[in-house]
């Protein structure tokens, strides 16, 4: 499942459709976000025991992908880093948990200041502030 996403957020019709930029961080937010949508929908089924081990099985497989990546880095204190970064990613999706279904005025309006959590959550403040690609990643999550 997490390879058929990866596919997709590295396809040329996403990266161009998308205006996606190459950087490490926001294309590992966005598969942060696929991660996210995949948990919400089996959240769905929470009756079933397969849903749920579906879901911790794919987060722990994010989480694998993940330290696979960083160990081609070169840094002090990777295992550190490593952390910092699952801690990091885990605290995103708790962001869109708080945004979709805690926050009330939020959970009325899913349009409301989703472009700021885009911008924060999945751009990282890289690109500027109200640029059509934060719009586009925030209709594309809706």
């Amino acid at each position: 499942m997490i390879s058929r996403f990866l596919l997709y957020i590295d396809s040329w019709e996403f990266v161009n459709t998308m205006d996606v930029e190459n950087d490490f961080h926001i294309n590992h937010s966005i598969a942060n976000m696929h991660v996210w949508l995949i948990f919400q929908r089996l959240r769905d089924f929470s009756e079933n025991k397969y849903a749920f081990q579906l879901k911790e099985e794919l987060i722990e497989s994010f989480n694998k992908l993940t330290r696979a990546e960083m160990q081609d880095v070169d840094v002090l204190r990777k295992q550190k880093k490593i952390d910092d970064i699952e801690n990091y990613l885990f605290a995103i999706r708790r962001n869109f948990d708080f945004h979709f279904f805690i926050n009330a005025k939020s959970v009325d309006d899913p349009y409301y200041k989703l472009d700021a959590l885009v911008w924060s959550c999945i751009y990282h403040e890289k690109i500027p502030r109200y640029s059509e690609k934060v719009y586009k990643m925030a209709e594309y999550m809706i």
